[in-house]
Order: structure tokens, then sequence, then C-alpha cells
């Protein structure tokens, strides 16, 4: 469609273009237009090529969100905050990378909020999205305790609270995760079928939903096969190099040595692998190591580790798709199964005969 004369008019003669002459170049009501680009649910009823010439002139006109306007009609901005820890893993980025890019391509901003681990940065939070008129916030990786404040204090402003990547259940309004559940079954099943019984787990602190979600998973696996983990092959890092590699060497020492060692994050397999290595034992001749969400440097480590591959990018998408969605009264979109995927590398291999 060619820019009409009455739209080119209207494109030179003043700005910021507005809504009535939008519906005025396309001879349609301002509601109809309204309707349009607040991608509200009325827009439905109207003809396909009445919306599709509506999105046209705007773009032709270059209208953009009038977001102080909004605001003061609705009382809130088109902003989305994302609450994180400091981003230290590729997998984090991608996550608050694909929450951008759906943002911006429905029109919204977002407002990145680096917060500690302490509950008690809920307030500060929760006070910012009040001041800026933020209607919803998207949550990654918090532990348990600021998420149940988070989720306490957004019920009485009116905060959509999301969680993406992983999450609770029982808190805030929505989770968008990958299946850690099937994950954590395909490296038990990898495991297994290499012939590994003895079977260590080394995991992270259980206030993370995923450590929480990805042991179910490994237990019901385990289960399946018929295998039980003592207490003494069971053991919580913390995330903490030093706990990493104490742990690992109490399991190397062990009478019953693991022939495998399962970790529920990469940088806790990275420790083990090079504690492993570290007392002159092979990697997977002797021990295995699995890790899981594939960060870069698994390609990169000898041998090759282990892991399963998360679609980080694709989840923060869908968080912000669904948390928009629920910010403009729109019915919630159909979402994917994002499952997880195993990338069997050299750190696994047939089980070691062990006394």
């Amino acid at each position: 469609m060619k820019t009409s004369a009455k739209t080119q008019s209207i494109r030179t003669a003043r700005t910021p273009v507005t809504m009535a002459e939008i519906a005025a170049a396309c001879g349609v009501s301002r509601a109809a237009v309204s309707y349009v680009l607040n991608r509200v649910p009325k827009a439905k009823g109207l003809q396909p090529e009445t919306v599709a010439r509506i999105e046209q002139t705007a773009r032709e006109l270059g209208y953009r969100p009038n977001d102080a306007a909004r605001a003061i009609k609705t009382g809130r901005t088109r902003t989305l905050a994302v609450f994180t820890p400091p981003l230290r893993f590729e997998s984090n980025i991608l996550v608050v990378h694909g929450i951008a890019l759906a943002a911006v391509e429905l029109g919204y901003q977002v407002k990145y909020m680096p917060v500690t681990a302490d509950k008690a940065a809920a307030k500060a939070l929760i006070d910012v999205c009040s001041g800026r008129l933020i209607g919803g916030a998207i949550c990654l990786n918090l532990p348990r305790p600021l998420l149940a404040e988070l989720d306490k204090l957004s019920h009485q402003t009116g905060l959509i609270l999301a969680q993406v990547g992983d999450g609770f259940s029982d808190l805030g309004d929505f989770v968008v995760a990958a299946d850690h559940m099937t994950g954590a079954k395909e490296v038990i099943n990898h495991l297994v079928g290499l012939g590994h019984s003895r079977i260590a787990l080394l995991l992270n602190d259980s206030v993370y939903s995923s450590s929480v979600m990805r042991l179910e998973g490994f237990e019901a696996a385990l289960n399946t096969h018929g295998i039980k983990i003592p207490a003494s092959r069971r053991k919580s890092t913390y995330f903490d190099p030093d706990i990493v590699r104490k742990e690992t060497l109490a399991l190397l020492r062990h009478k019953q040595r693991p022939t495998a060692i399962v970790c529920d994050t990469d940088p806790v397999a990275l420790s083990v692998l090079h504690t492993i290595q570290s007392t002159g034992l092979r990697v997977p001749e002797d021990v295995s190591v699995t890790g899981y969400v594939n960060l870069a440097f698994c390609e990169f480590t000898q041998p090759r580790l282990t892991s399963v591959e998360i679609q980080s990018e694709a989840l923060g998408r869908q968080a912000a798709v669904e948390l928009i969605a629920r910010l403009e009264n729109q019915p919630s979109p159909k979402t994917s199964s994002l499952l997880p995927r195993l990338i069997a590398r050299g750190s696994s291999g047939p089980a070691a005969s062990v006394a």
C-alpha cells in the first residue's frame, strides 16, 4: 500500500501523531485505532484488512505510544521490571535478552533491577515499581525467602509477579520454566544406559527452585531404575567452590566410590571435573561427570562436559509475552513446551569396574 496524500499531509503537518489523526487517515473511528494499537481484545472484532490498514498507517506516520498519557489514564507505564542477582552466567543473560526482545516488539521497555538475596530487598524493589508506575515484574533466579516477601508485597500493591527459568509454583502470579523434570531424567537415563548404578548427586541450595525441581527429576528417574542414593552420596554445595572440592574429595575417598557424579549446575560440574583430575583419576574412565544448563564453557573443558541444554532466550520471551498479555487484559497466549535436551559429550562414559 502506498502512502496516501492525506497520510503524507498529516505526517508533515505536526508531531507527535495522535490516534485521532490515524483514524482520520484510515476512515475509521478513534476507538478502532485504540483497540488495534493498544492490542485490546476488541480488536479481534475488526476486519483483518482494517487492522492491517491501521497498523500500516501508524507505521507510515511514525506513531509512538505516549507512555505519559497512558500512565495518567491507566496508572501504569509500558515498563517491565526484571529482578535478578548479578548476571554471572550467559544462560541468565540470554533470559534477560529474550525478555527485552519481546518487550520491545510489543511496545514495552525493561527496567533491569539487580538485587541481593536478602529478603529485606523486597520492599525497595516494590517501592521502585510503585513509584515508577510499573505494573509487572519478572523474577529470575531468586531464592525462596526473597520471592515469598515479594509475593506478599505484590499482593498489597497490585504488581503482577512472574518467575522465569525456574520458580516456586505457590508464589507469584505465574511461572515460565523449563521442564527440569524431563531434563534431569535424561541425565540419569543416559548414565544408567552406560552401566552406572553407583551415582552421586551434588546439588545447589534448596532455596533455589531450580535445584529443587532438578532433584525431583533425578530422584524420579533413579526410582524408576531401582537405584537408591544413600545420604553419603547426596551433597549440597551452595555454589561454593571450596565446598564442592571438599565434597568431591570425600566422595572419591568413599569405600564405594561413585562411578558417576551428577551436578545440577555446570559451574559445580566444572569444579568436580578439576578436583577429580587433580587426584590422578580420569574422567570418564574412572568417574563420569555431568552438568546442567549447558553453558558455553562445556565445549572447552577437557574432556568436554556432558550437560543439559535449556532454551534460555525462549524462556525470557515467553515470560515477557505472558506478562504483557496480563497487563493488557488480553487472553494468555498459547505457549510452546520448552523441553531441555541432553548434550552427551566426553565427560560421561561406560561405568568403571569397581569393587
